[in-house]
């Protein structure tokens, strides 16, 4: 079971490419060096077990059941890239409640679906009390909340958004892949509106035949166990996540 909380934040633009591993900082760190190393630089990094003592590192399938198995919800099934520039994706997504789809990833597994993008503090503003804004952060720069939950092998296609994000891995373990901005137009991507796009490529297996430029493509990847913490500073850069 995969499940991460993640918050929007308020951003400039990416200019400068990581190669290599997405680096690592130790704990503590002030927000005025944080601001200036990796902020203002829009530098992606880690902050391992950032998040360990959250009381939401209690969550897993059965809190969510027991305490929030009838909220409704709407539950990502599968995602097809289309290839066209209008509607790069399909997208279907059925209606269902918590309990049915916990259910459903207890005996189906990956083909239970997706629950992702779920603004799950304006549905339930009480579990706010379980999340804590790290100290190192400005609340002010943060713009909305959301969580992901998912079976074991859930992942993403390869996708750029406009919004950088803090990403926190509750349960689970998440490998994240980053490519940097100046690099995205290797990754053949697709506008789908205005803030977000696609890349028609699979990254677990490249047609490098029809997508040649990709081959020269660096990416950034580390893990992320519990309680970790990631600054994905990554507007107009491309993200994986599995």
């Amino acid at each position: 079971m995969i499940l991460a909380i993640t918050f929007y934040v308020r951003q400039p633009i990416w200019g400068v490419a990581i190669v290599g591993k997405i680096p690592e900082a130790p704990l503590p760190i002030t927000k005025a060096l944080f601001k200036s190393k990796y902020y203002d630089t829009l530098r992606p990094i880690i902050f391992r077990e950032a998040a360990k003592t959250w009381e939401a590192a209690k969550w897993n399938l059965d809190f969510f059941t027991d305490q929030y198995g009838d909220t409704v919800v709407s539950v990502q099934l599968d995602e097809t890239l289309t290839g066209e520039v209008e509607g790069p994706v399909k997208t279907t997504y059925i209606s269902t409640t918590l309990k049915k789809y916990i259910q459903h990833i207890k005996e189906h597994g990956i083909k239970a679906g997706y629950l992702n993008q779920w603004n799950i503090l304006s549905i339930h503003p009480e579990l706010h009390t379980f999340l804590q804004i790290p100290a190192f952060y400005e609340s002010k720069m943060l713009t909305i909340t959301n969580l992901w939950l998912g079976p074991k092998g859930t992942k993403s296609k390869l996708h750029y958004d406009s919004d950088h994000n803090l990403f926190t891995q509750i349960y689970g373990r998440k490998l994240v892949t980053l490519i940097s901005p100046d690099q995205s137009k290797k990754c053949y991507p697709i506008n789908r509106t205005w803030y977000d796009g696609y890349s028609p490529i699979d990254i677990l297996n490249p047609d490098l035949e029809k997508y040649p430029l990709f081959a020269d493509v660096v990416m950034l990847q580390a893990v992320l166990e519990p309680g970790d913490c990631s600054t994905s500073l990554k507007a107009g850069g491309m993200m994986f996540v599995r």
